[in-house]
């Protein structure tokens, strides 16, 4: 599988919802994993004896978790970037809130 890197713009606020999801597609990949392929791949091997058809079955099921690696992967990377954000705007507006006090000038030291 081709991997390409997209980049699209959303709102500051919008991102925890984002990665949320990110978080739920990740979730229910695996939910199916277990609920499904595994219980799959078992069955294809011990009742079926179908060694080909496990062996298909363990490489979907590591293809899945390569996905799901790739999107909490994307995901640690888009939150470093928002906690970047986050300090970033903290620190601006405490610079603004902060007056600024005017260096002294030799004149009132005199």
């Amino acid at each position: 599988m081709q991997r390409v890197k997209i980049s699209y713009t959303i709102d500051l606020e919008e991102i925890p919802k984002k990665i949320s999801n990110f978080l739920n597609e990740s979730k229910n990949i695996l939910k199916h994993i277990l609920d499904k392929d595994l219980v799959e791949a078992e069955t294809n091997l011990t009742t079926k004896e179908n060694v080909i058809k496990t062996l298909q079955n363990i490489e979907d099921i590591r293809q899945s978790m390569i996905s799901i690696d790739f999107r909490l992967e994307e995901s640690y990377g888009i939150l470093l970037g928002y906690q970047k954000a986050l300090l970033e705007l903290k620190s601006s507006s405490f610079e603004k809130q902060t007056p600024q006090t005017p260096p002294e000038s030799d004149e009132e030291n005199a």
